[in-house]
Formats: C-alpha cells, structure tokens, sequence
C-alpha cells in the first residue's frame, strides 16, 4: 500500500490498521501474517524506508482447509481495499513462486513494454492503457513501473541577489548541501585515545514534508551579519516529476503489468490485442511482450532448440542399433503424434501451458520412442531368425560358410507380414506394461491438486496424455508403416534384379 508522498509514518500506521481490521474480517482463512509498516516491497526482494508505504505478509491456510482460492480471495480483498481507503494505491500479490516469477519478468502476469523518446507521450500512452485493462474482469491490478509520483522542489537563486547581500554562491551552495544532503567538515582526534572520528553536518530537515513554507523558515546569516531567509533568496517551485526512468537499448520505456486471477494470460492479451488495433499507439511508440509473456517467448526457442538436439540424439543412437538409416525414421514417426495426446491431456484437465509442460513435451521426445524400439528390433530379429531356416532348407552356403537365400519377392513380403503379426502379438504385453508403469508414476503428477499443484501438474498431464497416445500409435500405425516400407524396398529390389538380368541378356 503506497500513500501520497510526504505521508508521515503515523498516519500510515492508521491506514494500514484500518487495512488489517477489513483483512482480519473478510478472509477467515488466514493462518497468520505480518504487517511492515514504513517499508516498501515493491521489488519483492529488497526493502526500503518509506514513511507513506507498508506491505503485509499474509499466509493462508491449506488448499484442503479452505473452498476459495487464493485467486478469489485477492480479487475480492483489492476491491475492497480500493474503496475503503480510496486515498492509497493498493496492490495485492500472490507471493511464492509466483512472486518471483513476477520478479523475474519484470512485472506480473501479463506485461506490455511501451518504448518512445518522448517521455511525455510514452506516459499519456502507458496510462491509457493501465486504464484499459483494469477493466477486465481476470484483472486483479494494473500498475506501470513509472509513475509522476516524485515532488521535485526547484530552488532558482539569483546570482546578482546574492552579490548585493554580501553572499557568494559558495557559500549558498555549502548552506543547501549541508540542509537536504549532509556534509563532510573534517575529523575530530581524541588526544587521550587516539582514536579518529569523522565530523559529518546534517540538518533534520528531511525527516518532515518539505514545502515552500519550510524553506522561507530557513535563514543564512551574511558577512554584516544580516539574517536572510531563503525564501528571499530565490524563486522556489515544486514540481511533479516522474519517480524512476527506465531504458532499453537506449530509448525511454514504460512496463505496463498487469496481476491476474490465474496464470491464463490468453483473454487478457487477446484483450489488449484488440484495443491497440482500435486505437493504434502514436506515432514514435513502439510495443514488445513483457512480463511472463516474454519470459516464454524468451523460453521458445532454447526449447525448440533443446527439442531438436534431444531428437537428433535419439535418431544417433537408434541408426548406431539398427545400423539402418530408414527404421530408425519410421521409429521418429511416432513423436508428432505424442503431441496430440499432450494437447488432449491439457485440454482434459483445463490447463494451459507453460514452462514446465514444454519441458514435458521435450522428455516425451525421448520416451515415446521406446515402444517402437522395442518393437521393430523384435519384428527384424524375427526375420532374420525365419531367413536362415529357410536357407538351411532351401538354400546354400557361400564362401564364408553362411546360410543365404533369395526369396521371391511374394514370399518375401509374406515373411514380413508373419514376423509383423508374430512381433506385435509377443511385445504387446511388454510395451503395456512398460507403458503402465511409466503411466502410473506420472498420473499422481497430473492429478494432484495439492499446494503449488497448478505449476507441475501440466508437466505431468503432458507426459500421460502423450505417453498414451504414442503407445496407440506404435501397436496400430508403426506395424502398417513397417510393411508398406518393406514392401516397397522389395519392389525396387524386384525391379533392379530385372535390369540386371536384361543387361546381362543384351550383353550376351
């Protein structure tokens, strides 16, 4: 809670009571808090002395032990502190990860990033739009990260002033720095200790509000001895001025952030998304993602590229056990179809994704290919094993004293078919319960609706919704992929076989 600047600490002290009074009676599931009072926590980190704000700590009781969430609860509390004490800027956060998350990003759950030169255009937009969206219903807050909310007093002596009363600007410039900044005069040796000690000159003229009339109370005595007040002295003006300035690859910025009653920020950006195509930002205003919009969108692509990595790796190893190129593609076939389950599994339990679910679907790309492995290392082991009966029966040894033969192709694409049929039937009890198993100590994962459960759970219903769908795949489609591919290796293999032979025919 932030009060106007120059609040003093009592009258803080009276807001935030009244603040903890309305807490106290609106939200019984409080297990405990504490209340900071003269502090700022805006950076969710450090804090800082400020007389006009305070902030309170608050920790609920246990998902199980209450029927709001904790999204509700901030809804409601931010309405009613906004009302009772109109006079405060109030902001409620949920804290935990979700706070440093905000931290983070730079912002809360949604965030958009205004960039102009012009500092006083760049503000009038940023404005309009904090106004904008706090008119949705998922928001909770909207704040920008600067805002004129700083008093800047300007004092203007004049030079000829100064020289008709005998004061130098030296000595005008020693009186205002030892007044609003301190100063630095020397250092003091006790002669019976030996100890040194720094003489610092300080005036408590900051611990009040600071206002013209403060300033006419001060008074510099000249060379005659004369008692001139500062007032006299110069022309005093007080100013608002804006309270930080933030950049970003040298131009002027202003994030605009908004707190959401989930971590959806789907609605909230297709909202903001319309307004700014019904009213374009000015000319010299651009716009980029903030908050943990950006956060993702930063995440996008060392994902894509973790991905990509995991599944050549994949692909390495499995042409590295079948010493063929072709199988281990087939096999790869498989992972665009994990992609449906993971989608479905999303869509089933309600959650969105975020940065745990795409680490989901990358520990996918190397699961979901197991089954296949299985599978078309037992189908070609099988081949191999009913090749050399055959040609033991029906064919002949070559000069390496191995069993070779050469089967129609008919026959040959029959002996798939049979190795195929024999395969899937044998390992379709290994894969299920290898796939069962993977299942069952994930699913406690995607179901859980325990403390922090909105975070991991969409990991958890990735991995089952596309764990289910691959193992699917690979009992149905890889065995028809699988004969289609041999089939046709066996036409081409037919067709060189006849070329030759007419070669060899022509030649003669």
């Amino acid at each position: 809670m932030d009060l106007p600047i120059g609040t003093k600490l009592e009258q803080t002290v009276e807001k935030m009571e009244v603040a903890e009074d309305l807490m106290y009676k609106y939200v019984p599931e409080i297990q405990s808090a504490v209340i900071y009072v003269g502090q700022s926590n805006s950076k969710g980190i450090s804090t800082q002395a400020v007389p006009e704000s305070a902030y309170a700590h608050i920790i609920l009781v246990p998902v199980a032990e209450r029927n709001r969430s904790v999204h509700d609860i901030m809804l409601q509390m931010q309405e009613i502190w906004s009302a009772v004490i109109p006079d405060a800027k109030v902001s409620v956060q949920n804290g935990g990860f979700d706070k440093l998350v905000g931290y983070v990003s730079g912002g809360g759950g949604y965030g958009l990033t205004l960039i102009s030169e012009d500092m006083n255009l760049l503000y009038d937009t940023a404005k309009d739009l904090k106004n904008y969206l706090e008119k949705h219903p998922e928001v909770v807050t909207a704040k920008m990260d600067t805002d004129f909310d700083t008093s800047t007093m300007i004092i203007d002596m004049s030079q000829d002033y100064l020289s008709s009363l005998g004061i130098t600007s030296y000595e005008a410039g020693i009186t205002s720095a030892i007044l609003f900044q301190g100063m630095d005069a020397g250092r003091y040796k006790d002669l019976k200790t030996g100890d040194r000690y720094n003489i610092h000159l300080s005036s408590n003229i900051l611990d009040g509000n600071v206002t013209p009339d403060t300033i006419s109370n001060l008074h510099i005595i000249t060379s005659n001895g004369q008692d001139v007040s500062f007032a006299n002295l110069s022309d005093i003006k007080v100013e608002k001025s804006i309270s930080q300035i933030n950049h970003s690859d040298r131009a002027k910025t202003i994030t605009v952030s908004a707190t959401l009653i989930s971590e959806n920020t789907a609605n909230v950006s297709s909202y903001v998304n319309d307004y700014l195509a019904k009213n374009p930002l000015p000319n010299g205003v651009n716009s980029k993602s903030g908050g943990i919009v950006a956060l993702i969108s930063d995440m996008v692509m060392p994902m894509i590229i973790a991905m990509v990595l995991a599944v050549f790796l994949v692909y390495t190893v499995m042409v590295l056990q079948f010493e063929k190129f072709k199988h281990p593609f087939l096999i790869m076939g498989t992972i665009p179809f994990c992609f449906i389950g993971a989608v479905l599994g999303l869509l089933i339990f309600g959650s969105t994704v975020n940065l745990l679910s795409l680490l989901g679907l990358i520990t996918l790309a190397g699961v979901v290919v197991n089954n296949g492995i299985i599978l078309v290392d037992y189908v070609n082991l099988l081949r191999v094993q009913r090749k050399e009966v055959l040609a033991k029966v029906k064919g002949h040894q070559n000069k390496d004293g191995e069993w070779e033969i050469e089967l129609p192709v008919e026959e040959e694409n029959e002996l798939t078919r049979e190795c195929i049929l024999d395969g899937a039937s044998s390992r379709l009890r290994p894969i299920l319960i290898t796939t069962l198993t993977t299942l069952l100590g994930d699913i406690p994962m995607a179901v859980a609706t325990g403390e922090g459960s909105e975070m991991y759970a969409p990991m958890g219903q990735v991995i089952v919704g596309g764990l289910f769908s691959s193992t699917v795949i690979t009992l149905l489609i890889i065995p028809v992929l699988y004969e289609l591919m041999e089939k046709k290796r066996n036409k081409h293999k037919k067709i060189k076989q006849i070329e030759e032979k007419r070669d060899e025919s022509n030649e003669k």
